[in-house]
């Protein structure tokens, strides 16, 4: 009987916790619904008791209202807060730089497909000491899978200085810390076609000989950039180091096996 007694108190305060006595945990099934929202998505993965798919939720920043955000929960509970579509007008940057979200409550811009037409930014890069993230992985999707990972301590970062070579934690290219680089910023160089953003380069060599790891922007100055449609481009390499980006059997061959580029934090 005593036992039964702690088990009840356990639940009725809500403990997510393991009890001592060999109870099972309360695992909120509601929460991170609209009317129940989460602080992250590693916050509600952890409410669930660690059993959540990946899908959408609801979170909430401060005393702002609640917004729906897509939860890469088999990973461990990542938040997706910017996503970028390959074919579409409008570069990156300006994108990311803007103060306010872009198809913040839209469900089909949150879905893993490039079906929605639209660049996606929440309103966690704009609060992004509020938010916290303690590491940020920018992916490359193919396919609605993951095609290309970068990971980055975010720690103590703000939404500009968190994208740096200092901060890479994972990455498909053995040589990028290693080797030099004249580019690795959110806001790359620009010219009156279009700019390359989230660019991580080695050296430009007047187009024939520039050479890097990934560019991913709306820039039409080089031939290597014009193979492919009008809008944003993302260009990067398929081998384990940089690339010459004219060498096309290394290179991506065409923007339409990458859907997307997304942005997603942990806490």
């Amino acid at each position: 009987m005593k036992l039964a007694n702690q088990c009840l108190l356990l639940f009725l305060f809500g403990f997510v916790l393991e009890s001592a006595f060999g109870c099972k945990k309360h695992c909120a099934a509601d929460y991170g619904s609209q009317g129940l929202p989460g602080s992250s998505c590693a916050e509600i993965l952890k409410q669930k008791c660690d059993d959540a798919k990946d899908g959408i939720y609801w979170i909430i920043i401060g005393q702002s209202k609640p917004f729906p955000v897509f939860c890469n929960m088999e990973a461990g509970g990542w938040t997706l807060v910017f996503k970028l579509i390959a074919g579409i007008s409008g570069g990156p940057v300006k994108t990311w730089k803007m103060p306010f979200p872009t198809y913040e409550y839209s469900l089909a811009a949150l879905k893993t497909n490039n079906d929605f037409k639209h660049h996606y930014k929440n309103r966690i890069v704009q609060n992004w000491s509020a938010f916290k993230p303690s590491e940020a992985r920018v992916v490359l999707y193919k396919g609605g899978k993951e095609e290309v990972v970068l990971r980055f301590n975010a720690a103590n970062s703000n939404n500009a200085n968190w994208f740096s070579a200092a901060n890479v934690l994972e990455s498909p290219w053995q040589d990028i810390l290693s080797e030099k680089k004249n580019y690795f910023t959110i806001g790359g160089p620009c010219w009156g076609t279009g700019c390359r953003d989230f660019h991580i380069n080695n050296v430009y060599g007047n187009c024939p000989r520039d050479v890097g790891w990934l560019s991913v922007g709306d820039s039409a100055e080089c031939k290597w950039e014009n193979r492919f449609p009008a809008g944003v481009k993302l260009i990067y390499s398929k081998a384990s180091t940089h690339v010459n980006y004219n060498t096309f059997t290394i290179v991506l061959k065409t923007y339409k096996n990458i859907t997307y580029i997304s942005i997603i934090f942990h806490l």
